[in-house]
């Protein structure tokens, strides 16, 4: 788990809500909170402006900033805002900023959608020892993030999962201006994998923790405003997770903090009928295009006990393939082989 500085104003929250043209924000209030002005700046104009000083019976601030004819992030137009906040309280004056794109993800009809359109994932690995590599040229971390990202995007590759891994905040800050999404792993870190792969087998219902919920908390007020993210997983081949209590409650503490993304419990091994996850993914052997249905590919469809369906994805682990220059395009039909991380649940 990664260390990082106390921020100002530690859970800030910016919900982007696409469909009403507008962010809604909350954060707990500082002690003795007693003015307070914000503003939201598109590049260095100011495009919505206001005050509040009044926070709930909860302690907290929440207000609504009004953005007609925002400009979405995406993949391929990752367009960033950012929210300032002044604000007087016992201790002296704080200041913040942050920056965030509008954004909408959901699954529904067995698919991924991305600003209501959508979205087919095509993703590489990198993480752990296996599927990173050293920093050879001596780059600054944010270059060396900066050239990485442009060459996956020039291959085709509009998403990047880090195995067992959370990736430093100089990452997300590139990925946010560059745009490419990001699936997370949080979890103890056991520097060998072989010592990591261990715990995860000696995994059950009387040892069923594999993250806190105070590490995954703590986490996730850090990273969930980054435009970037797209995804929470708890690890790598978790065994059985459907039937570990641990999981469960680790599922619902994400829907409480941030309802926008999604949840995985594990990448491959999880049972078919497990309720507590958005997607599903599974490691399998690359296959071809389904003739009448091309966007299915890598894809196993499965029935859960509720009768409804869900749509499993295979992951291939480094392979360039036919990847469409349009990182977010759906699959030319008449393609042999696409890399692809993920798609979606019912």
């Amino acid at each position: 788990m990664e260390n990082s500085e106390q921020k100002p104003l530690p859970d800030l929250f910016i919900i982007p809500d696409f469909d009403h043209n507008r962010i809604r924000v909350s954060f707990t209030a500082p002690a003795k909170l007693s003015a307070m002005v914000w503003e939201v700046k598109s590049g260095a104009e100011i495009i919505a402006t206001g005050n509040q000083c009044c926070p709930d019976t909860n302690g907290k601030v929440l207000f609504e900033a009004m953005l007609p004819g925002f400009a979405p992030w995406s993949v391929n137009n990752p367009f960033l805002y950012t929210l300032s906040i002044r604000i007087e309280a016992q201790g002296g004056d704080i200041r913040v900023e942050e920056r965030f794109g509008m954004k909408k993800i959901e699954v529904r009809d067995r698919r991924i959608w991305f600003n209501n359109k959508p979205f087919y994932v095509k993703g590489v690995i990198r993480g752990r020892e296996a599927h990173d590599h050293p920093n050879l040229m001596g780059l600054s971390e944010s270059d060396y993030y900066r050239k990485y990202i442009l060459a996956a995007k020039a291959c085709g590759f509009n998403f990047i999962r880090f195995h067992s891994k959370i990736p430093p905040e100089t990452f997300f800050t590139v990925a946010d201006e560059l745009g490419i999404l990001t699936h997370v792993e949080i979890r103890k870190y056991f520097g060998k994998y072989q010592k990591e792969r261990k715990a995860m087998d000696d995994l059950d219902n009387k040892n069923p923790e594999l993250v806190s919920s105070e590490e995954w908390h703590e986490t996730l007020l850090r990273v969930r405003n980054h435009p970037s993210l797209m995804i929470y997983c708890m690890g790598n081949e978790i065994n059985n997770p459907g039937n570990n209590p641990g999981v469960k409650k680790i599922s619902q503490l994400t829907k409480e903090l941030d309802p926008t993304r999604l949840f995985i419990d594990t990448c491959a091994r999880g049972q078919y009928d497990r309720e507590n996850v958005d997607i599903d993914v599974q490691h399998m052997p690359p296959c071809r295009y389904v003739p009448d249905h091309p966007e299915l590919a890598y894809l196993r469809i499965c029935k859960r006990h509720s009768g409804n369906n869900k749509i499993r994805a295979g992951q291939r682990r480094s392979h360039l393939g036919n990847a469409s220059r349009n990182p977010g395009q759906l699959p030319d039909p008449g393609a042999r082989s696409l890399p692809l991380h993920g798609l979606s649940r019912s």
